[in-house]
């Protein structure tokens, strides 16, 4: 392999290349994800009338693997989402400030307050 194709396979790899099943390109779509590699990982899935926001993608693999969440790692926000949907969002004590990203950036995919 050249130096140039092993450089760019790199390249995709740090830049977090999404897969095409579960990505999409507008908030209408039942599952979303951006981020990996140096980006903050978002994720989000539409399931049972809710909205699930992962800001780890382990947890959010796992979650499309089983539809179930640890209920110690999750907070619920009932209400708080799209459609008034209730947000199940992933917490992580060693990275506090990850909540609130997550449902930051769902607040503004979706225009709320």
């Amino acid at each position: 392999m050249s130096r140039l194709a092993a450089l760019a396979l790199l390249l995709a790899l740090v830049a977090g290349c999404t897969d095409d099943r579960t990505a999409a390109a507008a908030p209408t779509g039942d599952v979303f994800t951006k981020g990996g590699g140096f980006v903050p990982f978002y994720g989000e899935v539409k399931h049972d009338e809710r909205i699930y926001l992962f800001g780890n993608k382990f947890r959010y693999l796992k979650f499309m693997e089983t539809k179930q969440v640890d209920e110690l790692n999750h907070k619920k926000f009932i209400g708080d989402g799209p459609e008034g949907m209730t947000m199940v969002v992933e917490t992580e004590k060693d990275s506090p400030g990850m909540t609130e990203r997550i449902v930051e950036t769902c607040k503004s995919r979706y225009n709320l307050q």
